[in-house]
């Protein structure tokens, strides 16, 4: 029993591994990071388009139509989410707006955005879409939460030093492959 658990930390950390150096530039994210101005930053970031106005792949079913009234609403918020000094209150902040369309995703890769725009990146690991289903299937204590703590993932994720946001990315990602 002892070398099943062994083999599947073995197969966990070599995916994690793979996944790591294989991770692609997000252009949505670069495109926002570059802005000059806060404003603007808030805007390409409920839009999820990179320099050439192309959507990113998380935000596509939401339709660029949804995402333009979702920028708008969020420019409603800018001056409490330009006062937000954590992650949670950026999301929260982010989670109060209503558009058709917008998933939880969204909410999620639009709060990332406008956090990294100012330094200010989660500090556990929100659980929606394809992280929830990667998160179940490495049986992690999901039931009944909307993130995890690190203390609550398998001790590989800490001895490889990832970040929250990192451990977001790769449950999401590899979600199919466990």
């Amino acid at each position: 029993m002892e070398t099943d658990n062994i083999e599947k930390l073995e197969k966990l950390e070599n995916q994690i591994k793979v996944f790591l150096n294989e991770k692609k530039i997000d252009s949505q994210l670069n495109y926002c990071l570059k802005q000059t101005t806060f404003h603007s930053a808030i805007i390409i970031a409920a839009k999820a388009i990179n320099e050439n106005k192309k959507i990113h792949p998380h935000q596509r079913k939401n339709g660029r139509k949804s995402l333009d009234l979702f920028s708008l609403e969020i420019i409603k918020i800018e001056e409490e989410l330009n006062k937000a000094v954590t992650f949670d209150e950026i999301f929260d902040l982010i989670c109060l707006i209503k558009v058709d369309r917008i998933s939880k995703l969204a909410f999620y890769d639009t709060s990332y955005r406008i956090g990294c725009y100012k330094n200010i990146f989660p500090d556990k690991i929100y659980l929606h879409s394809g992280t929830l289903i990667g998160a179940k299937r490495l049986n992690l204590p999901v039931k009944g939460k909307n993130k995890l703590d690190l203390s609550e993932l398998p001790i590989i994720f800490k001895t490889l030093n990832m970040a929250p946001y990192q451990i977001e990315d790769f449950l999401c990602h590899c979600k199919d492959k466990f």
